[in-house]
This record gives C-alpha cells, sequence and structure tokens, in this order.
C-alpha cells in the first residue's frame, strides 16, 4: 500500500539509500574471502560491511533532519489514485464511500447505524 501512495514527508528517497547500502553490506559480508584476497590482504569484506552498514543511520539522520510534511499531497493523491473505478462501482452498487479523510468519520457513523438498525 505505501508502494502506491505518494509519501507524507519530503526526503522519503533517503530510505532507498540506506536499503541499498545495507543490502551492499550484506553482499560484502558474504563475499569476505575474496574481498581479502582480491585486496592482497590488506582489507577483507568485513571492515567494508561495517563501512557500508554505518551508511545506515547516516542516511535515515539525514532524512530525518531535511524532512518535512508534504503540503501538496492531497493533489499527488489524486493523481495517484488508482482505485477511482472502485471506488464509483462500490458507490453505484449503494455502497457509502468517502472522499476525504473528515468524510470517512462520518461514513463509518453511517455503516455504524446501518448495522445496529
Amino acid at each position: 500500500m505505501a508502494v502506491l501512495l505518494p509519501p507524507m514527508y519530503t526526503h522519503s528517497t533517503y530510505w532507498l539509500w540506506a536499503a541499498g547500502f545495507y543490502l551492499l553490506a550484506k553482499v560484502e559480508e558474504a563475499v569476505d574471502k575474496p574481498i581479502y584476497s582480491w585486496t592482497h590482504h590488506i582489507v577483507s569484506g568485513h571492515t567494508i560491511k561495517h563501512l557500508f552498514a554505518a551508511m545506515v543511520p547516516v542516511f535515515f539522520t539525514i532524512m530525518l533532519a531535511k524532512r518535512s510534511i508534504e503540503t501538496n499531497r492531497g493533489q499527488r493523491v489524486e493523481r495517484w489514485s488508482l482505485h477511482r473505478p472502485k471506488n464509483q462501482a462500490l458507490q453505484d452498487a449503494g455502497a457509502v464511500v468517502p472522499t476525504s479523510y473528515e468524510a470517512s468519520n462520518h461514513a463509518e457513523a453511517v455503516e455504524l447505524n446501518l448495522l445496529i438498525s
């Protein structure tokens, strides 16, 4: 679901950088001995793994320091929306489909009243 919706905060691409460095750290750990022989016994894959793994919190810190709330997210949600035909089909069938977050609270109350009565 998180992939289908636009991010709520800015600078969320730092997650991808952090995941990439974590993946590289795991690869370096797996090829420890070949790296050690390739570097003529100067540095091992385990050492490089720690350097790459240390970058993960660096990217998270940068992301948290730079991020702010996305102000035009509503417009981006409309653009990214993939469920419009489904919502229209539900409305045609008589279901209550909210058009915003505020309307969803009202829709839940209406559904609850229908279930109770």
